[in-house]
């Protein structure tokens, strides 16, 4: 709790300890975060930033409370505030958080999207991917395409997912690239068979993500496959395009536009050809 403090004062003092400007290290000292204002609402105080090379204008609302417990000064929830803040953005809010535009902000609320703690899925750019492409492609997976697009000098990112079992077998992996400044393209999706749809989604969504982490305001895809609606995915003459402010992003708590729900265990996804 807080002791009787208003948001205009709470926003006025951490307005002062991270004023414009500032970079902020949420993810391994990245300075991946850099401050664009602080201002009052009546829900909370309102952090707007940038966030990597992301094209847009991003906003979380900190709550008024306490984050960690009682403070009694505005001091106090403003250090407070700082912490909860990088730790919401270290933890997946970028990636994962409900938006709604306002203005020109794209405002993050809590994820809507449920963890499913069967696997996990992390990505590699080009540098760290080239060292694991052999393993992937001596566990059966075609790992042609980020290869190719290494070479190229147009891979951006390289996911893969792992079983969170004994060992963890990889159950499949994604490929985003560059295709210009404001285009990138999801090349690739592959996986297990028997996987759950929660694998090729999580995979495909963190791809267009960090696609757009790298400034990039389209992605495009070739692929078919349900989950990609939910991701937002528009066709657009025989192409697959997602605007990178992913507002059209399906509601996670429930079914899809195909009837696709990502809580449902029992879709299989298939391991033969790009997903």
């Amino acid at each position: 709790m807080t002791a009787d403090l208003r948001p205009a004062e709470l926003a006025d003092e951490l307005a002062s300890a991270i004023p414009p400007g500032t970079h902020l290290d949420a993810v391994g000292g990245a300075e991946d975060v850099t401050v664009v204002g602080v201002g009052a609402r009546p829900d909370g105080v309102l952090v707007r930033f940038r966030w990597m090379s992301y094209p847009h204008v991003l906003g979380f609302v900190l709550p008024t409370d306490g984050a960690y417990g009682r403070v009694d000064t505005a001091a106090q929830w403003a250090v407070d505030a700082r912490i909860l803040l990088l730790e919401e953005l270290g933890t997946g809010l970028v990636a994962l958080g409900r938006r709604e535009r306002h203005d020109d902000v794209i405002e993050l609320s809590h994820p809507s999207w449920p963890h499913d703690r069967r696997f996990h899925v992390s990505g590699l750019g080009p540098g760290r991917a080239r060292r694991h492409f052999a393993d992937a492609a001596r566990d059966g997976f075609d790992v042609t395409t980020p290869r190719s697009r290494r070479r190229q000098g147009s891979l951006l990112s390289w996911q893969r997912a792992f079983a969170n079992t004994t060992a963890g077998p990889m159950l499949g992996h994604a490929t985003a690239s560059r295709v210009d400044d404001v285009t990138g393209r999801l090349d690739q999706c592959q996986v297990v068979a028997g996987a759950p749809a929660t694998v090729a989604l999580a995979l495909c969504a963190l791809a267009v993500h960090t696609a757009s982490w790298h400034g990039l305001r389209r992605v495009v895809t070739d692929l078919d496959d349900p989950v990609l609606e939910l991701l937002g995915f528009t066709s657009r003459g025989g192409t697959r395009v997602v605007e990178t402010t992913f507002l059209a992003m399906g509601a996670w708590g429930g079914a899809g536009p195909s009837g696709l729900s990502p809580r449902d265990p029992g879709l299989l996804a298939s391991r033969d050809g790009h997903r």
